[in-house]
């Protein structure tokens, strides 16, 4: 007997067979493919490909007789919405979209897709550069461009594709900015433990937390007996688009990656902190340790005011992201394991962080050198 919603049945000859539906016939009937196996599963699979095939075949079909004279915005307008949102989340195609609505589309959008040159790709890319946005950020956008037109050639809209309008440059990746040690006082000292906002600056600063998974907390991800918090969850402010009030919206999304997923050990102070915060705010009845209610704190609420609390002390170029620099800084000062260091941040391999954080700071250099004593005396 088949299972819900499948097609796909046991046979009185032991084989499993499963039916795909490829069209109508000229009668107007369903017709089906067939296909047949040992198991349920290779034939449960085996259909899986084949939809994926009848539903990307329809997609191009749409494609060519939409497209295939029509002009870059359309094209463009097609590609996030048809190509790029099932298969990214939410802010990644924010992002997409606004990179396209504010550069690609008032540079090109007019012009016929078939029309699109070498000369476009310059014009985009000057036209970007234009705006005083750094040229990374510009390159990045016409690979993002280049991305979507490479999706036209694939559904054979254009013949040819243009090529990127500057030559691949290796940049010199800047040092991280983090807080010395008596800046790191100076803050601490700051903080108030009792205030939510100050509380989460100091989980970051001993977590090495990103803000919007400090927004993210909830009292379930934190585990007093097994002395950490876990990471499954962030909040962002996306920007969404074809809508006439509300421009952003606060949203509960995946972890950046899948590496991102861990578990943090806490320092027993940094956990006792949080238990007796938990004790104190316990009839809030909030969901999230930095919320109120089912509410979470807005990322940019942290940051603008970890900003004024870091300038009242006369400090200036402090982001929250700075917080995960020093925690990681102060980390491997204390000649903490670069592997260790990588699963507590959530990199996927040790190679970036020691990217990141493979150098030393002054103060340590200066006391392992003082460590040194002549061999012969």
């Amino acid at each position: 007997m088949a299972r819900r919603g499948e097609n796909i049945y046991k046979r009185k000859d032991g084989r499993w067979e499963g039916r795909c539906v490829i069209g109508k016939k000229p009668d107007g009937r369903t017709a089906f493919s067939y296909i047949y196996g040992k198991t349920y599963t290779e034939v449960k699979k085996k259909l899986e490909i084949c939809k994926a095939d009848r539903t990307q075949a329809k997609t191009m079909d749409r494609a060519q007789e939409v497209f295939r004279d029509g002009t870059l915005g359309a094209w463009m307008e097609f590609w996030l919405d048809g190509v790029i949102k099932p298969e990214v989340k939410h802010s990644t195609y924010a992002v997409y979209r606004g990179q396209v609505e504010r550069h690609i589309l008032p540079a090109a959008g007019k012009l016929n897709l078939s029309d699109i040159s070498n000369k476009t790709m310059e014009i985009v890319y000057n036209a970007i550069l234009d705006k005083n946005i750094s040229t990374s950020t510009a390159q990045n956008i016409c690979k993002r461009f280049m991305a979507a037109l490479c999706s036209a050639r694939d559904r054979n809209l254009i013949s040819s594709l243009p090529v990127l309008p500057y030559k691949k440059k290796k940049y010199n990746r800047k040092k991280p900015r983090f807080m010395t040690l008596e800046e790191q006082k100076r803050i601490e000292k700051k903080l108030d433990e009792r205030n939510s906002k100050d509380l989460a600056v100091l989980l970051a600063l001993y977590s090495g937390s990103r803000v919007g998974e400090c927004c993210g907390y909830t009292w379930q991800d934190f585990d007093p007996l097994a002395g950490g918090i876990h990471v499954s969850h962030s909040i962002q402010r996306v920007t969404l688009f074809h809508q006439q009030k509300q421009k952003t919206k606060l949203i509960l999304t995946e972890t950046k990656s899948d590496s991102s997923r861990r578990f943090i050990p806490l320092p027993r102070f940094m956990v006792q902190i949080l238990v007796q915060f938990q004790k104190e705010n316990k009839a809030t009845g909030s969901d999230y340790i930095f919320g109120a209610g089912r509410k979470a704190m807005d990322p940019r609420v942290l940051q603008y005011y970890l900003t004024r609390v870091t300038e009242s002390i006369g400090l200036r170029g402090i982001h929250f992201h700075t917080l995960r620099h020093t925690f990681a800084t102060r980390f491997m000062e204390r000649n903490g394991d670069v592997q260790a260091l990588k699963e507590i941040l959530g990199h996927s391999s040790a190679k970036i962080t020691l990217e990141w954080y493979g150098h030393s700071t002054k103060q340590h250099i200066q006391k392992s050198m003082l460590k040194l004593n002549r061999l012969t005396a």
